[in-house]
C-alpha cells in the first residue's frame, strides 16, 4: 500500500517513477501476491476469524429474526422500525451471499439502466438479482444470481415492507427514511458483527469466511465463484488454511 502511494504521488507530481519507486513497488507487488498464494490467514483474519467460521452469521441471523419478530409480523412499519428490522434482513442476506458492499445499490424492480443493479422476482424462479456495476463488471458483464430459497423468504417479507415505507426505490434504508449508502452499509455490518460476534468482521473478510467454507466443495465452488463476481483464481486466493 505504501509503495503505490508513493508511485501515485511521483505521478501527480510528474515525477520519473522509474528509479526508486517504480521498482520497489514492482517487488512490494510480487511479495503481496506470492503471499496470497499460499492463502493463509492474515493477522487481521486471525484476529477477526469467528469460532464457527461462515456459519456464524446464520446464528446471528437466526438470534435477531427472533428479536424481530413484531415487526416480521406487522404489515406496515414505521421509518424507525424498519430500519431495526433490517438489521436482521442485512446479516441474514450476507449470511446466504456475501457480495461486497453492493446490496447497498441494489434497486427493487427491473431497470433498463446499464449502470444500475436490480432485484425482481420471477414468477417460477423466485429473487432474481441482476448485478451489472460492481468492481469488476468490466471483465466479468452482467451477472444473474438465483437467490437461495432462504434469501427469497426475507426478501419476500422485506421488501412489500419497504415499499410501504420508503420512496427511493432500493432495498436498503437510512435511519431517516432515505437511501443507504455503501459505508452506511459498512458501519451497520461492523457494529452488528461486533456486538454478536465480537469482531468487526466486514463484507470482506465475510467473502473469505464463505471461500474459505466451500474450498473443497468444486462445484460449489465454481458457483461462489459466480457470486463473488470474480476469477476462478482469485476465488481460490480468497479460501484460507
Amino acid at each position: 500500500l505504501l509503495t503505490v502511494a508513493g508511485v501515485k504521488a511521483m505521478k501527480m507530481y510528474k515525477q520519473d517513477t522509474s528509479g526508486e519507486w517504480g521498482p520497489l513497488m514492482s517487488k512490494s507487488t510480487e511479495e503481496y501476491e506470492k503471499e496470497r498464494d499460499e492463502r493463509r490467514k492474515t493477522k487481521r483474519e486471525k484476529e477477526r476469524w469467528p469460532t464457527k467460521g461462515y456459519d456464524s452469521l446464520k446464528d446471528v441471523a437466526k438470534k435477531l429474526k427472533k428479536a424481530n419478530l413484531k415487526f416480521i409480523s406487522k404489515e406496515e412499519l414505521s421509518v424507525k422500525e424498519l430500519y431495526n428490522l433490517q438489521k436482521y434482513v442485512i446479516i441474514a442476506l450476507y449470511s446466504e451471499h456475501a457480495l461486497r458492499l453492493d446490496w447497498a445499490d441494489v434497486r427493487l424492480g427491473r431497470t433498463n439502466e446499464q449502470d444500475k443493479n436490480f432485484l425482481h422476482k420471477h414468477s417460477r424462479r423466485g429473487w432474481i438479482l441482476t448485478m451489472r456495476k460492481y468492481k469488476t463488471s468490466k471483465t466479468m458483464g452482467e451477472v444473474e444470481l438465483k437467490l437461495s430459497r432462504a434469501t427469497s423468504l426475507v426478501l419476500s417479507m422485506f421488501v412489500p415492507k419497504v415499499k410501504k415505507t420508503t420512496d427511493h426505490g432500493y432495498l436498503l434504508s437510512t435511519f431517516q427514511g432515505n437511501k443507504l449508502s455503501r459505508s452506511g452499509l459498512s458501519k451497520i455490518l461492523i457494529r452488528l458483527t461486533e456486538k454478536h460476534l465480537g469482531s468487526k468482521i466486514g463484507s470482506q473478510i465475510i467473502r473469505v469466511l464463505k471461500s474459505t467454507k466451500f474450498r473443497r466443495d468444486t462445484e460449489k465452488s465454481e458457483a461462489l465463484a459466480k457470486e463473488l463476481m470474480h476469477s476462478t483464481k482469485q476465488q481460490l486466493q480468497y479460501a484460507k488454511k
